[in-house]
Protein backbone atom coordinates (compact mmCIF):
# COMPACT_ATOMS: atom_id res chain seq x y z
CA UNK A 1 0.00 0.00 0.00
CA UNK A 2 1.32 3.57 -0.68
CA UNK A 3 1.73 5.48 2.20
CA UNK A 4 1.08 8.50 0.84
CA UNK A 5 -2.18 7.95 -0.81
CA UNK A 6 -3.54 6.39 2.33
CA UNK A 7 -2.89 9.31 3.92
CA UNK A 8 -4.69 11.74 1.49
CA UNK A 9 -7.44 9.26 1.35
CA UNK A 10 -7.98 9.69 5.03
CA UNK A 11 -7.51 12.93 5.51
CA UNK A 12 -10.30 13.34 2.26
CA UNK A 13 -12.67 11.43 4.03
CA UNK A 14 -12.26 12.85 6.94
CA UNK A 15 -13.02 16.57 5.45
CA UNK A 16 -16.16 14.59 3.77
CA UNK A 17 -16.76 13.28 7.20
CA UNK A 18 -16.93 16.62 8.83
CA UNK A 19 -19.08 18.19 6.00
CA UNK A 20 -21.49 15.46 5.99
CA UNK A 21 -22.32 15.79 9.92
CA UNK A 22 -22.98 19.25 9.63
CA UNK A 23 -25.01 18.43 6.23
CA UNK A 24 -26.77 15.93 8.82
CA UNK A 25 -25.81 13.48 5.41
CA UNK A 26 -26.91 9.73 7.00
CA UNK A 27 -25.75 8.47 3.37
CA UNK A 28 -22.65 9.64 3.46
CA UNK A 29 -21.49 9.57 6.73
CA UNK A 30 -23.09 5.60 6.38
CA UNK A 31 -20.45 5.11 3.50
CA UNK A 32 -17.49 6.72 5.88
CA UNK A 33 -18.40 4.84 9.08
CA UNK A 34 -17.40 1.15 9.62
CA UNK A 35 -19.71 -1.29 10.75
CA UNK A 36 -18.38 -1.64 13.69
CA UNK A 37 -17.93 1.42 14.53
CA UNK A 38 -17.44 2.51 18.20
CA UNK A 39 -18.43 6.16 18.80
CA UNK A 40 -17.12 7.42 22.20
CA UNK A 41 -18.13 11.27 23.02
CA UNK A 42 -16.57 13.71 25.14
CA UNK A 43 -19.36 13.55 28.03
CA UNK A 44 -18.06 9.44 27.71
CA UNK A 45 -21.61 8.51 26.52
CA UNK A 46 -21.16 5.72 23.26
CA UNK A 47 -23.00 5.12 20.01
CA UNK A 48 -22.67 2.62 17.59
CA UNK A 49 -22.81 2.86 13.98
CA UNK A 50 -26.62 2.97 13.85
CA UNK A 51 -27.66 4.57 16.73
CA UNK A 52 -25.03 7.46 15.67
CA UNK A 53 -26.72 7.57 12.80
CA UNK A 54 -29.93 7.46 13.92
CA UNK A 55 -29.04 10.63 16.38
CA UNK A 56 -27.26 12.58 13.40
CA UNK A 57 -30.95 12.08 11.16
CA UNK A 58 -33.03 13.33 13.85
CA UNK A 59 -31.30 16.08 15.05
CA UNK A 60 -29.83 14.97 18.25
CA UNK A 61 -26.53 16.75 17.34
CA UNK A 62 -26.55 19.52 15.01
CA UNK A 63 -23.27 20.11 14.02
CA UNK A 64 -22.39 23.61 12.87
CA UNK A 65 -18.77 23.68 12.47
CA UNK A 66 -15.63 21.62 13.61
CA UNK A 67 -12.33 22.94 13.40
CA UNK A 68 -9.08 20.53 13.92
CA UNK A 69 -5.70 21.71 14.97
CA UNK A 70 -2.33 19.80 15.52
CA UNK A 71 -3.22 16.77 13.60
CA UNK A 72 -1.07 13.66 13.09
CA UNK A 73 -1.94 10.63 11.18
CA UNK A 74 -0.18 7.43 11.59
CA UNK A 75 -0.22 4.17 9.06
CA UNK A 76 0.14 0.92 9.94
CA UNK A 77 -0.63 -1.35 7.08
CA UNK A 78 -4.43 -1.42 6.86
CA UNK A 79 -5.01 0.46 10.22
CA UNK A 80 -4.52 4.24 11.06
CA UNK A 81 -4.71 7.02 13.95
CA UNK A 82 -5.41 10.36 13.72
CA UNK A 83 -5.29 12.01 16.64
CA UNK A 84 -5.40 16.21 17.50
CA UNK A 85 -7.90 18.88 19.11
CA UNK A 86 -11.18 19.72 17.63
CA UNK A 87 -13.45 22.61 18.38
CA UNK A 88 -17.12 21.11 17.32
CA UNK A 89 -19.63 23.59 17.44
CA UNK A 90 -22.73 21.50 18.03
CA UNK A 91 -26.58 21.91 19.71
CA UNK A 92 -27.13 18.87 21.35
CA UNK A 93 -30.47 17.83 22.77
CA UNK A 94 -31.71 21.77 21.99
CA UNK A 95 -28.52 23.16 23.77
CA UNK A 96 -25.60 25.09 21.99
CA UNK A 97 -22.34 23.85 22.86
CA UNK A 98 -19.05 24.95 22.26
CA UNK A 99 -16.93 21.65 22.94
CA UNK A 100 -12.53 21.71 22.99
CA UNK A 101 -11.32 18.28 22.71
CA UNK A 102 -8.43 15.97 22.22
CA UNK A 103 -9.68 13.06 20.10
CA UNK A 104 -8.54 9.77 18.49
CA UNK A 105 -9.73 8.69 15.68
CA UNK A 106 -9.10 4.75 14.30
CA UNK A 107 -9.23 4.10 10.79
CA UNK A 108 -9.38 0.72 9.10
CA UNK A 109 -8.76 -0.72 5.31
CA UNK A 110 -11.03 -2.81 4.26
CA UNK A 111 -12.36 -4.20 0.46
CA UNK A 112 -10.45 -1.29 -0.96
CA UNK A 113 -11.98 1.14 1.24
CA UNK A 114 -11.03 3.30 4.23
CA UNK A 115 -13.49 3.33 7.03
CA UNK A 116 -13.60 5.45 9.86
CA UNK A 117 -13.93 1.89 12.91
CA UNK A 118 -13.63 4.21 16.27
CA UNK A 119 -13.76 7.86 17.86
CA UNK A 120 -12.93 8.85 20.88
CA UNK A 121 -12.91 12.37 22.26
CA UNK A 122 -12.01 13.75 25.66
CA UNK A 123 -13.07 17.81 26.81
CA UNK A 124 -9.69 19.97 27.26
CA UNK A 125 -11.08 21.90 30.84
CA UNK A 126 -10.54 25.65 30.83
CA UNK A 127 -7.51 26.90 31.66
Amino acid sequence: MNTELAKCAIEALDLVRYDAMIRADVASLSSILDDQLVYTHSDGSFDDKQSYLEGVARGKWRYRGLATSGRRLRLYNDTAFVDGNIRIDVVIDGAATMLNCRYLAAWVHRHENWRMIAWHATRIPPS
